[in-house]
């Protein structure tokens, strides 16, 4: 028996228990007649005391001990098991370890070198554990809600048909045939959609995607999806099953019983917040100057003008200290301080605006509501403005005011097509609905049965009402350019599908990894993958990709 107990689970109730630990060296302290080492594995640390050792241990050295368990004189309250230690009268060394290249407890930056390849002992960090548990546990709670919510689970296809809408696809060559390949799926769009003409009336999955798209924090080449569609719905029928599934999530995870997810328009948030992943927690944005230029000081006509709207859960105290002190160093930057009564900084406001009862009244008007705090940044315009603008955002994301705070929203009727250098593209993809199921003759003006999930600006999903005619979906395709060879070549599969009594039907996909860092303030998507790849699409501990070899 390697173990009778881990080393995270003892505590007061065990003193005087005989026990067994095995795990990795933490840590070592050598005193005139005692070592303390620090034992560790997957759930926790115990600390041990020796009475005397011969063997020569080592950090990182996996080691096994028999012992007692007693209570600790000098408790440390920052580990489960630090009312205990365990007396040791039995060591064995069950593996030994050479010097390992790397700090498991620090943290690293994402692109460290060391990191990635020596990824299989980063696994031993606490932190980067205890996400792989929280993905571990988030996976469950998913496949839980769509069970009791009478979905089944299918798996489809990894290797499919390469097509050439979308990012660019990662390919497999087929063996029996010289040139010719299979395609990694960027999603398993066409395939669930085939489900639903086949019968099936409520599917879901958790599948593996791939996109050859630079890296960023919340992309990597290849991510964990949830996939779902169901039959005989419309939107609203959708809406229901996204904001049933996010408040669910919520009460399971943190507790929050009561959460309003707000249904706005593409149009409307575009107008409002001059983009289409908001963060509703607060925002920062630049003034158009047609609202200030005949009221700007001729001083600060070159400024840039950034409004700033923190809801009261703020400390206006807090923002005064950091915006002013540690971000506004610069004499030449001005900051003017609202809330929706009153100029809490007032002293600037004659030198900045020649009027500035019309200005607060048109804020009042188009931008915040009474709860509100408003910030004006008003930033010399040099080359620094970005950074500084970078950093205030960073202090808004890591404040302790934004920590459980969830504002989800679901954004419905987007363009249905995006025009770009002569041509018309597919502003998700070509397998969506016209917006009430109509073609107008004026292409630009067609919105589409779509919708996407964002929480705290994070685009979590997106989704649509499918197109369930084949003639419409022919129109499509001609709207996007498609010739009569590229239709029949790789979609004719799927259109002919079609003409077999196809019904309504519509989902999401939804990024696990994404839904992860919205729900718990993460910022980076590779600190909930195992083994990621580094910027340059590579996994540098099994050095991939790589040369075929030939056999």
């Amino acid at each position: 028996m390697y173990r009778t107990h881990n080393c995270g689970e003892l505590n007061i109730k065990h003193c005087n228990y005989i026990v067994t630990l095995s795990g990795w060296v933490d840590s070592i302290r050598l005193m005139k007649n005692i070592t303390f080492i620090d034992i560790r594995d997957f759930y926790g640390i115990t600390q041990l005391l020796i009475p005397s050792i011969k063997k020569k241990i080592k950090k990182e050295y996996l080691i096994q001990i028999k012992g007692k368990v007693v209570k600790r004189k000098s408790p440390n309250y920052n580990i489960n098991t630090g009312n205990i230690e365990v007396y040791v009268n039995k060591l064995k060394i069950l593996n030994k370890s050479i010097k390992i290249p790397i700090d498991i407890k620090k943290e690293y930056s994402r692109n460290k070198v060391n990191l990635l390849k020596y990824r299989y002992l980063y696994l031993r960090n606490f932190n980067l554990k205890n996400n792989l548990i929280i993905k571990s546990k988030i996976l469950n709670l998913i496949r839980n809600f769509f069970i009791k919510n009478n979905f089944i689970e299918i798996e489809t296809p990894l290797l499919v048909k390469s097509t050439s809408e979308g990012a660019r696809n990662f390919i497999v060559p087929y063996r029996k045939k010289k040139g010719y390949y299979y395609s990694l799926p960027q999603s398993p769009q066409t395939f669930k959609q085939l489900l639903m003409i086949g019968g099936i009336d409520k599917y879901y999955q958790i599948v593996k995607c791939f996109r050859d798209e630079d890296i960023r924090k919340d992309r990597q080449p290849e991510f964990t999806q949830l996939d779902f569609e169901l039959s005989f719905i419309n939107r609203k029928n959708i809406f229901n099953i996204i904001i049933k599934f996010i408040k669910y999530l919520l009460y399971k995870i943190h507790n929050i019983k009561f959460i309003n997810i707000k249904i706005l328009s593409y149009k409307y948030i575009i107008k409002k917040y001059y983009t289409d992943k908001p963060d509703l927690r607060f925002k920062i944005y630049e003034i158009s100057k047609k609202y200030f230029k005949y009221y700007i000081n001729s001083n600060y006509l070159n400024y840039k003008i950034y409004s700033l709207i923190l809801p009261n859960y703020f400390n206006i105290i807090d923002i005064n200290k950091y915006v002013i002190i540690n971000l506004l160093k610069d004499q030449n930057n001005k900051v003017l301080i609202y809330n929706y009564k009153n100029s809490i900084t007032n002293r600037l406001d004659k030198k900045v605006f020649k009027n500035i009862n019309f200005i607060k009244n048109i804020i009042k008007k188009e931008f915040f509501s009474k709860k509100d705090l408003l910030l004006f940044l008003i930033l010399n315009d040099n080359k620094n403005y970005k950074k500084l603008i970078n950093k205030i955002n960073n202090f808004l994301l890591r404040s302790k005011y934004l920590n459980n705070i969830y504002i989800p929203i679901i954004i419905y009727k987007f363009p249905l097509f995006k025009y770009r250098k002569g041509k018309f593209y597919s502003y998700h993809h070509p397998f969506t609905n016209p917006y009430n199921g109509k073609l107008i003759n004026n292409i630009n003006k067609i919105f589409a049965d779509s919708y996407d999930l964002i929480i705290n600006g994070i685009e979590i999903g997106s989704g649509s009402i499918r197109i369930d005619n084949y003639n419409m979906q022919k129109k499509i395709f001609n709207i996007l350019g498609l010739s009569k060879n590229i239709i029949k070549k790789e979609f004719n599969y799927f259109l002919e599908s079609l003409k077999f009594g196809t019904p309504p039907h519509g989902g999401m996909g939804i990024g696990i990894d994404r839904l992860i860092l919205s729900l718990f303030n993460k910022k980076d998507i590779m600190d909930f993958i195992a083994f990621p790849k580094n910027y340059l699409n590579k996994d540098l501990m099994i050095k991939a990709p790589s040369k075929i070899i030939k056999i």
